[in-house]
Formats: structure tokens, sequence, C-alpha cells
């Protein structure tokens, strides 16, 4: 899994490659779209990289009251990630 270029203070995407059976992490701070998109059966160790890439962008996961997760047609599961607060 790779980080595609940007930062939230330059307000680009930051995106990891979708392979196939990959997780895919998505930081756009234009639209304000932050979510993780893991594939039926993904490995542990790659939500980990996912979620620790999200919060190297000042991200951190939506709990389950605030949205939940969004099961996607392929059986993939979309998890919503918020800004962090850095106050």
């Amino acid at each position: 899994m790779t980080l595609g270029a940007g930062t939230k203070r330059r307000s680009r995407c930051a995106t990891a490659d979708a392979e196939q059976d990959t997780i895919t992490f998505v930081a756009d701070w234009e639209a304000f779209d932050f979510h993780v998109t893991a594939p039926p059966g993904y490995k542990t160790r790659d939500m980990q990289r996912a979620l620790a890439m999200a919060k190297n962008q000042g991200l951190a996961l939506l709990d389950d009251e605030e949205l939940e997760p969004h099961f996607l047609e392929d059986g993939s599961v979309r998890l919503h990630l918020k800004p962090i607060d850095e106050d």
C-alpha cells in the first residue's frame, strides 16, 4: 500500500493504492471526503497501515454513533474518518 501525494495543509487528495484485495485510504481535503474502504477478507496489517496513514494526515475514525460504516455492493466496507482537533 502506498500513499499518494498530498497533505492536509495543501488541501490535496491523498489516496492509497487500490489494487484488488487491498484497503484503500482516501483523504480529499477539498471535497471534505475521508474514508477507508476494505474488501472482504482484508488483512489486519493492511488496516493498521491505512489507519496509520489516516492519523498521519490528521484523521481519525468516526465512531458508529457519528456515522455507521457503509457496506458496498461488492462486499467491501467503507469506514468514514474525521479531522482530529489540534486544540
